[in-house]
């Protein structure tokens, strides 16, 4: 098997554990409990679970950029997001809509630019999902911010 195949595999693994996976202690915990500040990901609405893994996602391009190694859309597949249903139903504005394309395209840009590009290509994506979170849900703003390559 080669490598492409490997991180396809894998990326596909982190997904559909990221929106279908609970642990037993995640189970037994009620929702919104207080000892995680989060509820649960079985008690998350599509998008939320979506945005977690589009979360995994951005932490696995940021280890491949670090280490130099080459990624495409194949490898790293624009997830879509702004047509799932989301924890509160008001952000679905045009201007969400908005900010939904100006992170795909920056998506892409991403996806196109060669090794010399990737690092300020991937800083411009991060800054997006930042500028949305800004305004809808600011929670993972900080763990965003983890991800900004230097």
């Amino acid at each position: 098997m080669n490598r492409k195949h490997l991180y396809i595999g894998f990326l596909l693994a982190l997904v559909v554990w990221a929106c279908e996976s609970t642990t037993n202690a995640d189970q037994q915990k009620a929702p919104g409990d207080p000892s995680t500040g989060k509820p649960g990901i079985e008690d998350a609405k599509p998008m939320a679970k979506v945005m977690r893994a589009m979360y995994v996602q951005a932490a696995a391009m940021h280890d491949s950029i670090k280490a130099g190694k080459t990624f495409n859309a194949t490898i790293f597949p624009v997830i879509r997001f702004h047509d799932q249903e989301p924890t509160d139903s008001t952000v679905l504005t045009p201007e969400f809509q908005k900010k939904a394309d100006t992170y795909y395209a920056a998506m892409q840009e991403l996806q196109a630019q060669g090794p010399d590009g990737r690092k300020a290509a991937f800083n411009h994506l991060l800054q997006t999902c930042i500028t949305c979170h800004q305004e809808n849900c600011p929670g993972p703003i900080s763990k965003i911010k983890r991800l900004i390559l230097p």
